[in-house]
Parts: C-alpha cells; sequence; structure tokens
C-alpha cells in the first residue's frame, strides 16, 4: 500500500520523552538527538494514522460507516457478515482492529 512515507510525514516529530515525578522532577529522559529517536520517526496521532490507511485503500477495499457487524460465520473459503443496518456480504478476509475489548473477538472466539 505504499504506506511507509504516508504514516512517516504525518509522525508528531516528538522531540522526546521524559518522565517526572510528582515535584515535576525529571528522573528519566530520552532526548532526540543527531540521530534521532525511537519516539521521533513513529508517534503518530491515531486519526492520521487511521487516515493514511484509508486513502491508500479507499476505493479498492468497501467501507461500511456507521454499522457493525452483528455475527460472523465462516464458510467454505468465505466468512459471511451480518450487520444490523446493512444487507449480509461474504468476505474473504475479515480484519479487526478494535482493541482488547473487540466485539470482533468474542464473535470469532467464544461464539
Amino acid at each position: 500500500m505504499s504506506l511507509k512515507q504516508a504514516i512517516r510525514s504525518k509522525s508528531t516529530k516528538e522531540a522526546g520523552l521524559a518522565f517526572v515525578n510528582r515535584n515535576k522532577k525529571r528522573i528519566e529522559e530520552f532526548l532526540r538527538d543527531k540521530r534521532g529517536s525511537f519516539i521521533y520517526e513513529i508517534k503518530i496521532i491515531r486519526g492520521k494514522l487511521v487516515k493514511a490507511f484509508y486513502d491508500a485503500s479507499n476505493g479498492k477495499v468497501e467501507y461500511i460507516f456507521g454499522d457493525h457487524v452483528t455475527t460472523l460465520k465462516q464458510g467454505s473459503g468465505k466468512v459471511s457478515v451480518t450487520f444490523p443496518n446493512s444487507p449480509e456480504r461474504e468476505y474473504d478476509l475479515v480484519i479487526s482492529a478494535d482493541g482488547m475489548d473487540s466485539k470482533i473477538r468474542r464473535l470469532v472466539f467464544l461464539d
């Protein structure tokens, strides 16, 4: 998807990271130097990361907004997906990126 440059261009260019105690005294820091830092190149605001993925894939994949998955059923080579407000669809692949308390994870592994 050629995302590397798009994502790097949207990084926050964070100068570093400092840990402070309750008195606001620095107890540890990781500041940017000539080589950069682990934070400088990879820290990106979630919305900007989502937009980079969306821009790279829009028109190539189907997006359904304002709805959610209610069931997933594995068939032979396809996954049937139902929604409360949209017609049932079949997909080759379903990717979930909705976090630790993922409804998709519960549907796949607990149902």
